[in-house]
């Protein structure tokens, strides 16, 4: 009779679970491909963030550019699910905090707005010159 030890019972188990939820990831990203305009529309805002000189107010502390995408980057993540439209991205990971609902804000040139704002400002020009 071969005896198995509770540790590599554990072991086995945990790889599995591990196994199973890089499935699950895995296939969550293949249903949640979107329309390709909305794939462009919200790589443009990213990249418009990317590229901005403004500061960035979120729960009243200020974030360079590139502190405010990966920020905006993780809250899209946990709403991929649900962002189908560039309006829905920056609804939902660029516009307000999930945990104080205070809303975002950008400083460009002086001149303080909501980021929603801001990035719906944004998207207007972008699908103006398609």
């Amino acid at each position: 009779m071969v005896f198995i030890k509770p540790v590599m019972i554990h072991r086995l188990v945990q790889a599995t679970l591990y196994l199973w939820v890089a499935c699950i990831l895995l296939i969550s990203q293949v249903h949640a491909a979107t329309n390709p305009v909305v794939v462009a529309e919200i790589q443009h805002l990213r990249s418009f963030v990317a590229g901005s000189s403004c500061a960035f107010i979120r729960n009243g502390s200020e974030h360079p550019s590139a502190e405010a995408l990966q920020h905006i980057d993780r809250k899209a993540g946990h709403f991929e699910d649900e962002i189908d439209s560039a309006e829905k991205f920056i609804e939902l990971a660029a516009s307000k905090s999930l945990i104080s609902r205070r809303t975002y804000h950008v400083i460009c040139e002086g001149i303080e707005t909501t980021s929603a704002e801001w990035l719906l400002q944004e998207l207007t020009k972008y699908r103006s010159h398609l």
